[in-house]
C-alpha cells in the first residue's frame, strides 16, 4: 500500500550524514553485509561500465550491500540511456525540420529530448537514493580512518 510523503532514507545514509535519531530507529531493520554485487550479464557494455563506476562509489560510502544491485543496476541503465542519448543529440541537433499542412516550415524538438530529460530524472533520484547527489554528498561526514596501533594485532 502506498504511504504518502517522502520516501524514508536508509538508516545507514542517515548514520553517514550524521541525521540518525536513535529513538526514531527501526530496531528490526534488516543489516546485509557491505558489499558490491555482480551485474547481471545482460547489460550493455555502456551500463556495466556506469554499474562498476556507480558500485565503487557507493560502496565507498558504505551505502552499498548485496541486496542493492537490482536498484543499482536501474541506475546505471539511467545513466547509460543519458548518455547516449546526449551523445546522439549532439550528433544530429536537438531540433528537426517539420512541414506544416500550410507548407511552413517550423522547428521541432526532438523526441530524443524529452527521453533524454526522463533519464535524466530518473538518475538523479536513483542516485539521491545512494546519497550520491550534490545535495545528499554535501550532508555526509566520513568518517576519519583509524590509523592502527602496533598493539592492533594482540
Amino acid at each position: 500500500m502506498p504511504r504518502g510523503g517522502q520516501n524514508k532514507k536508509p538508516t545507514q545514509l542517515k548514520v553517514l550524514q550524521g541525521t540518525n535519531n536513535p529513538s526514531r530507529e527501526n530496531h528490526n531493520e534488516p543489516q546485509p553485509e557491505l558489499a558490491i554485487p555482480k551485474p547481471r550479464k545482460t547489460l550493455s557494455r555502456r551500463e556495466k561500465k556506469e554499474y562498476k563506476r556507480l558500485s565503487e562509489s557507493c560502496y565507498l560510502l558504505g551505502v552499498l550491500t548485496e541486496v542493492d544491485g537490482l536498484e543499482l543496476e536501474m541506475c546505471a541503465i539511467e545513466l547509460a540511456k543519458y548518455h547516449e542519448f546526449t551523445e546522439y543529440l549532439e550528433r544530429e541537433g536537438y531540433t528537426y525540420e517539420a512541414v506544416t499542412a500550410a507548407g511552413n516550415i517550423v522547428f521541432k524538438a526532438r523526441p530524443e529530448v524529452a527521453m533524454r530529460n526522463e533519464a535524466f530524472k530518473n538518475t538523479t533520484n536513483l542516485l539521491a537514493r545512494f546519497g550520491l547527489d550534490p545535495v545528499n554528498r554535501s550532508r555526509v561526514s566520513a568518517l576519519p580512518e583509524k590509523k592502527g596501533s602496533k598493539w592492533d594485532k594482540f
